[in-house]
């Protein structure tokens, strides 16, 4: 039965799991102190060091507390991704940033200039590998992939791919690439070769607008678990079995699944999402099923995990806010 968030009902889901298995671990929050009152874009980490974007500006976590760094501004800052070694990639909707080593340094950013007309809008990447999905000038979706000697170019076209709009990327440790459309999964060779179009088994729900996926990892570098999430008027989402997608019971009253994030420590994702009325929901999955997550802001809009640190992001009291969890 999909979960409705009143008085009357469980406080999980069930996503058809015969034992759900004990309570997940409980996470304590802490407050991290933000330079000014301007929004957190994004983050990104490898576990060693912590990186986000904050008003368009590349800044550190230090301590308990962001720092700014004096390297190029982005307009409309959209992601990070920072590899094992410590390069950090950063992307707005019209320029990007690429940092190769010592990114503590402002003068270690350097901008790039892409191609008039494109947009880079989500970022993903495994080691050292690293895409973006974006859009050209004509309104058509292409993926991206970054060459240290050229910056951003174009692997793939939406239309080659036969899976609707991008919406996101995923690489996989295999070194092969999931690519999401708002109509399905296409996975890739490193090169941007078509392997094939990953089938979906809905369980008699209706087709679903994907948005966001993500995985979690083994402490080895294996993986362990992916889910994609979107939505059709309720909250949607699919985990990967195999080379396939099985999706999990719908949670209503919901509009649609706008991000989620894997925590691989625990094996846990964590998604917000838009309610019809104009709010949000945070969700935690975790024993086979998602349950509703109390967080410490009034509106999450932003999960992002860095080795063993999970981070919230939003607005609480009407200001910018950004907590810390560790598992307890």
């Amino acid at each position: 039965m999909p979960f409705r968030p009143d008085a009357s009902t469980p406080t999980d889901v069930d996503a058809g799991v015969a034992d759900a298995g004990a309570s997940p671990r409980p996470i304590a929050w802490s407050v991290i102190t933000l330079p000014d009152a301007g929004p957190v874009q994004a983050m990104a980490g490898n576990g060693r060091e912590t990186f986000a974007l904050v008003n368009d500006q590349v800044m550190r976590l230090v301590g308990a507390q962001l720092v700014p760094i004096s390297g190029p501004t982005l307009a409309l800052g959209m992601g990070l991704f920072v590899t094992p070694f410590g390069s950090v990639h950063a992307i707005g909707t019209q320029q990007a940033s690429f940092c190769a080593s010592r990114c503590e340094d402002g003068m270690n950013h350097r901008r790039l200039v892409g191609r008039p007309g494109d947009r880079l809008l989500k970022i993903c990447g495994f080691g050292e590998t690293v895409y973006a999905v974006g859009s050209r000038s004509d309104g058509s979706t292409v993926l991206f992939d970054f060459v240290t000697s050229r910056g951003w170019a174009e692997l793939q076209s939406s239309s080659a791919l036969g899976v609707g709009e991008l919406a996101d990327c995923l690489v996989l440790p295999s070194t092969e690439l999931l690519v999401a459309g708002t109509s399905g999964v296409a996975r890739l060779t490193r090169t941007g070769a078509v392997v094939a179009t990953e089938p979906f088994e809905l369980a008699g729900q209706t087709r679903v607008a994907w948005k966001d996926l993500d995985l979690t990892v083994t402490p080895s570098g294996d993986l362990r678990s992916i889910m994609i999430v979107g939505g059709d008027g309720a909250y949607r989402s699919a985990q990967r079995a195999g080379e396939a997608w099985r999706a999990l019971p719908a949670i209503e009253p919901g509009a649609y699944f706008e991000r989620v994030t894997g925590w691989s420590e625990p094996d846990e994702f964590f998604a917000w999402g838009s309610r019809p009325a104009g709010g949000t929901a945070a969700f935690r999955f975790t024993n086979g099923r998602w349950s509703p997550l109390a967080v410490p802001v009034d509106e999450p809009q932003l999960f992002e995990t860095s080795g063993t640190a999970l981070f919230v992001g939003g607005r609480s009291g009407g200001r910018p806010a950004l907590f810390r969890g560790t598992l307890q």
